[in-house]
């Protein structure tokens, strides 16, 4: 191969090292491609601590992961990026789609927690509070901050707690006759 190489004209010389340094460019060029889409999906699942609105960071946070697939799939198509990079993005993807997925499900939890908390805390709720918490749940709910099993549980809570209530409201009270030295009568 050297001997090949000495006896080409000079221009050829040039010719081949030009086309070795397009080769090399290109194939930069697509590792390049390949690391930013990597590093995209890896900065997809840094999520600020304290959010006032983390549940719908998160879902945008899904659907530009989802983006990126899709733009990792049409350099692929294209061949702006090699199959074995696809594969590191795809598995970079999968695991930025699980940590959102469950920073989601964390987060849908803890806010069902504080609306069961909320329904625990009544000291003696009016049908007024029971049905404006009811309201924020349903809109939590059909804005996707909670799951529908997270609702369920609530549904169940708030179920048990409007029973009890209505349970307490009808039973006769116990009350002491202040004129005789009796025992609690009912009324």
């Amino acid at each position: 191969m050297l001997i090949a190489l000495t006896t080409l004209p000079a221009g050829s010389l040039v010719g081949l090292w030009e086309w070795w340094q397009r080769l090399k460019q290109q194939a930069d060029d697509r590792k390049l491609l390949a690391d930013r889409f990597i590093n995209s999906a890896i900065a997809l699942i840094d999520l600020p601590p304290e959010l006032d609105d983390r549940q719908s960071h998160i879902r945008a946070q899904q659907k530009a992961l989802e983006q990126l697939l899709i733009e990792a799939a049409t350099a692929l198509a294209q061949d702006q990026i090699t199959q074995e990079s696809f594969r590191v993005f795809n598995d970079g993807y999968n695991t930025a789609r699980l940590v959102l997925q469950r920073c989601a499900e964390n987060t849908s939890e803890d806010l069902c927690d504080r609306y069961i908390q909320t329904l625990i805390s009544f000291e003696e709720p009016s049908q007024s509070d029971l049905s404006t918490l009811l309201q924020q749940v349903e809109t939590s709910l059909i804005k996707k901050e909670i799951t529908q099993e997270g609702f369920r549980t609530f549904m169940d809570a708030y179920r048990v707690t409007a029973r009890s209530i209505k349970i307490q409201r009808s039973e006769p009270k116990k009350i002491s006759d202040p004129d005789t030295n009796s025992e609690p009568t009912m009324r």
